[in-house]
């Protein structure tokens, strides 16, 4: 290789090509070079819907509410599942107007079956039954329609809404809904469509609490209102009506003094009476009547004599009644329903309810046995 050879490649090696080798072999020793990675991003600790769920089940509302709050004004109704766990904190804390304002705001500017769904909830916890049944709609789960429409007292519509279902109801349902029917009819005068709908309600679930309540209250039998009045009582372990406890024997003394009344027999009316009572001194329905009765027809010494038995029976003992509550959910109530005010199902009272379940305590208004008439 001679002098101008040995020059030209000097040049060469000199130039963009050696630049090139130089890139290359950089590269392959970055490539093949260890080095450090960045330390993972890990978070102080959960802080969704799922931290908010652990926090409510250890009793730790506020703070499961203050987790949901963040996610609720970060996401709004992009976050139904966030919405929906802050709406149940805040009916479990009894904070009804707040959980209403925001499902409210939600739905003005994003209306969903949903949020409806909420707002019927809602209405019902708070007491106002009309409102609720008011939201109803073809989205509305069937439990809460059928309970929001019977606690308003649209009988009717609730029939219609059953009637519907692609999959028959159970018995103990219908069965109530025509029971709270035929009540509503029979305080508006309407007889004999009451009796009809109290007739089927008692083919389809005569042990239905409903149609127990009705018939303990409506029956134009005086025994037959007894034997459903003592059927509701030992159903529940308490005493739910004023003929609770009441024989059958007796019960048909009563039913015929209130026909010998109607005819005005009065003195063969208080016979009949005083004999139920010889049966049993303490049956306070027959007594209330036997007194009701000689006080208006009798002499003075039928009521004094009256007043004398009255004064001379010995106190009952004070009992303490079982508790009641939903079998399904466990929600104690200190009164009779016939639908439960919180999981919505029919027929679900029972007095061996032993460990309440924590929670919301909704209102019972439109829901209880008294709400059936009487």
């Amino acid at each position: 290789m001679n002098r101008t050879e040995r020059m030209n490649l000097s040049t060469l090696i000199n130039g963009p090509a050696l630049l090139a080798i130089i890139a290359i072999v950089g590269l392959a020793i970055w490539l093949v070079w260890p080095r450090r990675r960045p330390a993972a991003r890990v978070p102080i600790g959960p802080t969704g819907v799922g931290a908010a769920l652990a926090h409510a089940m250890d009793g730790g509302l506020d703070e499961a509410r203050a987790l949901l709050t963040r996610l609720v004004r970060a996401g709004g109704a992009d976050r139904p599942d966030a919405v929906l766990g802050l709406v149940a904190i805040l009916r479990a804390q009894g904070d009804l107007a707040r959980a209403a304002a925001i499902v409210r705001g939600l739905q003005a500017r994003e209306p969903a079956p949903w949020l409806r769904s909420l707002c019927i909830r809602l209405c019902l916890d708070a007491g106002q039954p009309e409102r609720a049944a008011a939201f109803v709609d073809a989205s509305t789960p069937d439990d809460l329609a059928l309970a929001a429409l019977c606690r308003a007292g649209r009988w009717s519509t609730a029939l219609a809404r059953l009637q519907a279902l692609s999959a028959p109801a159970d018995a103990a349902t219908e069965a109530g809904v025509l029971a709270g029917w035929a009540a509503d009819r029979l305080k508006r005068g309407d007889d004999r469509a009451a009796r009809k709908r109290l007739k089927r309600a008692l083919a389809l679930a005569p042990e239905s609490v409903a149609v127990m309540a009705v018939q303990g209250r409506f029956a134009s039998r005086a025994a037959d209102r007894a034997r459903a009045s003592a059927a509701l009582a030992e159903r529940v372990g308490r005493n739910l009506q004023p003929e609770d406890g009441i024989d059958a024997p007796s019960a048909e003394l009563l039913s015929r003094a209130e026909i010998l009344v109607k005819e005005e027999n009065f003195e063969a009316a208080m016979g009949a009476l005083r004999d139920a009572l010889d049966r049993t001194p303490s049956n306070t329905p027959v007594r209330t009547a036997y007194e009701r009765l000689i006080l208006e027809h009798g002499a003075p010494e039928d009521w004094r004599a009256a007043l004398a038995n009255r004064s001379a029976q010995a106190p009952m003992s004070a009992q303490d009644d079982p508790p009641l509550g939903c079998v399904r959910c466990a929600l104690h109530t200190d009164v009779a329903v016939f639908i439960c005010p919180r999981c919505d199902r029919f027929d679900t009272l029972g007095s061996q309810i032993r460990t309440g379940q924590a929670g919301v305590r909704p209102a019972v208004a439109g829901c209880t046995l008294d709400a059936l008439g009487g």
